[in-house]
């Protein structure tokens, strides 16, 4: 991840805009609760997600800091997708930090 990192500052000297999309906040929570196996109820997924979400942003925000870049959390719905404008607003905005 540190590599993808420097990549990612590469491309942005070069006036380039990334998006990341990432996943596997679950994995990660489960991983901070020493758990080997994946819950089945919704509750606990939910739960894990919101653990590994927060290790996640944590790492990002470490490795991004070490390439003089800032990052940020952007939580999309179903409805974003679907509704462009939405989308595309949601990520303008975050582009005037």
């Amino acid at each position: 991840m540190s590599a993808l990192a420097g990549q990612i500052r590469k491309l942005h000297k070069r006036g380039i805009e990334v998006v990341l999309v990432s996943s596997g906040a679950i994995a990660l929570g489960m991983g901070e609760l020493k758990e080997s196996k994946r819950p089945t109820e919704l509750a606990d997924l939910q739960a894990r997600a919101a653990i590994g979400q927060a290790a996640l942003m944590r790492l990002y925000s470490e490795l991004f800091r070490k390439v003089s870049l800032k990052c940020a959390q952007v939580l999309l719905t179903w409805d974003d997708f679907d509704n462009r404008i939405r989308f595309q607003m949601r990520v303008i905005r975050l582009r005037l930090f």
